[in-house]
């Protein structure tokens, strides 16, 4: 059960795609291992909600860990570039690496926790639909053209299933590249 600030465009059919997670933050230096260190360097990612019991008691030197209530809508970074500031030297910064731990699957086709995009079944069934109207329609044009008697030549013929295929094609293109871009995603997690 999730809990959240009430919006007008609240819809109880789809899930909040705002889930808490943890994220890590190895080779912190010791002296950030602070609520307020990690709160700045966070805020990029998500809405910081806690520390874990061993980055509180500062006990894991190694790393940080904090929960952070993250937007599964949105990519996550890899990384996020810390600067300091002192008043006589000019400002200091490095690359701080991320690593997420326990991202909850969400489906941005449905809008569902549980599952992604590659194993959506309402997708999948839409897919399907959509294949066979293209088929249906295909087939009723030439019913259509055998009652009324015409005849229509051979390349009329040719380039309408062309133009079938060619449809059903882009279809897939699209989904196996929006499949690929998924397992990109998922690979850099």
């Amino acid at each position: 059960m999730w809990l959240q600030k009430w919006s007008p465009n609240f819809k109880p059919e789809e899930d909040l795609p705002v889930a808490p997670t943890w994220v890590l933050l190895p080779g912190l230096p010791f002296h950030m291992h602070t609520w307020n260190y990690v709160k700045q360097i966070l805020s990029s990612v998500g809405t910081p909600l806690v520390l874990d019991a061993a980055s509180y008691g500062r006990t894991r030197p190694s790393m940080s860990k904090i929960r952070v209530e993250v937007n599964l809508l949105k990519p996550l970074p890899e990384s996020v570039f810390i600067s300091q500031e002192y008043d006589d030297s000019p400002p200091d910064g490095y690359t701080q690496k991320l690593e997420y731990e326990g991202i909850p699957k969400y489906c941005k086709h449905c809008r569902k926790l549980g599952h992604n995009v590659i194993e959506c079944r309402a997708l999948e069934k839409k897919i399907a639909t959509n294949a066979e109207e293209v088929q249906d329609k295909s087939k009723e044009h030439q019913t259509k053209n055998k009652a009324t008697g015409k005849k229509e030549d051979h390349n009329n013929k040719i380039e309408k299933m062309r133009l079938i295929l060619r449809r059903i094609r882009n279809q897939q293109r699209v989904n196996t590249l929006y499949r690929q871009k998924l397992k990109i995603l998922r690979r850099k997690r």
